[in-house]
């Protein structure tokens, strides 16, 4: 591999250089690969893939842009040929991991590519790793402002929220770097009691003051991990 690439010069088999992303369902994530040939002569290299992860979609092709698809060749036992390769010369492909949706979730994907000499020896290995988004925490504003979509916003507090009857609360969810979600249906799903919505924003109406004693309405949002917070609602009179 060679600079600014992972693992320039580094030679493992055992997969240790690994490139890992964040990933959600639809989402196309791409990793570029480059095999270089530092022999003294001129030789071709062997390409492997492991067979497609579960509820991932997977492709493998010759070149970063308009390469044509390699897949099939580089997961048969043969692996997929490179070209012929001049002393330090070096291929670029391409590797794009898509998570699927699934009814039961989403599945991390670790993927090592291997690079084998023609004699078939293995000559280096990278994986390419995706893990699956999640909800980071939650926020809370009770300011619709002016666009209707909250200002002010805050990170809920670990002992749950206090608010006055009849609030208007505004709660979103919070992704790896504060990045939007992508469309439904791979948006995050809140519920309440018997209510459910999906978005990365909801609002909730809170008419009715929590009973004496009681804890509050709890509400969570899902999106693999499933944080969850108790809003207690103070009656007009407190």
């Amino acid at each position: 591999m060679t600079s600014p690439y992972l693992g320039n010069q580094v030679f493992s088999l055992d997969g240790s250089q690994r490139a890992a992303l964040v990933g959600m369902p639809g989402e196309v994530h791409s990793f570029d690969v480059q095999v270089k040939n530092d022999a003294t002569g001129t030789r071709q290299l062997r390409v492997k893939l492991p067979a497609t992860p579960e509820r991932w979609s997977m492709v493998l092709r010759d070149a970063p842009e308009g390469g044509g698809p390699i897949t099939a060749d580089a997961q048969s036992p043969a692996g997929w040929l490179t070209p012929e390769l001049a002393p330090n010369e070096a291929l670029t492909l391409r590797l794009e991991l898509t998570p699927l949706s699934h009814p039961d979730g989403l599945r991390d994907a670790i993927v090592p590519v291997r690079v084998e000499n023609p004699t078939g020896s293995r000559a280096d290995v990278v994986q390419a790793a995706i893990v699956k988004e999640r909800v980071l925490w939650m926020e809370y504003t009770l300011d619709p402002g002016a666009s209707g979509h909250g200002d002010n916003w805050r990170v809920v507090p670990a002992g749950g929220l206090v608010v006055p009857q009849w609030s208007v609360l505004g709660m979103r969810a919070v992704r790896l770097g504060d990045q939007p979600w992508p469309n439904e249906p791979f948006k995050p799903v809140w519920r309440r009691g018997g209510e459910e919505f999906v978005g990365e924003l909801v609002w909730f109406h809170f008419p009715t003051a929590t009973a004496p004693g009681a804890g509050g309405e709890e509400v969570t949002v899902e999106c693999d991990a499933t944080p969850s917070t108790f809003v207690r609602v103070l009656p007009d009179n407190d």
